[in-house]
């Protein structure tokens, strides 16, 4: 039985199917998806409701479907996409491991 926090924690990473993170003007400069937005030509209108969800004007559920709404992305987009951006192909080929306490998470 798990009793301590940092049990709970672990189990809860240790069971994980899938763990997203949003690093976009975190850990990496770019809004991934202001830059969709902008190969698919409506850049602006994203970026303004991008920077509007970062103000706390609305959830990070409504923002993102109201600018996918917009974009309405495809395969087909996607790839072209992948293709114009050698930096995103490149973190595609080389993945990083994340571990606790230097346990492996598998």
């Amino acid at each position: 039985m798990i009793t301590k926090p940092n049990e709970i924690i672990r189990s809860i990473w240790r069971n994980a199917d899938c763990v997203c993170f949003d690093v976009d003007s975190t850990v990496c400069k770019n809004e991934a998806i202001d830059d969709l937005a902008e190969f698919n030509g409506v850049g602006d209108q994203v970026q303004k409701l991008t920077m509007e969800a970062m103000g706390g004007n609305m959830t990070f559920r409504e923002a993102l479907h109201k600018r996918l709404t917009i974009i309405k992305p495809s395969v087909n987009i996607i790839e072209k996409f992948n293709l114009n951006h050698q930096k995103i192909n490149y973190l595609h080929k080389h993945y990083f491991y994340l571990s606790l306490d230097d346990q492996p998470l598998n």
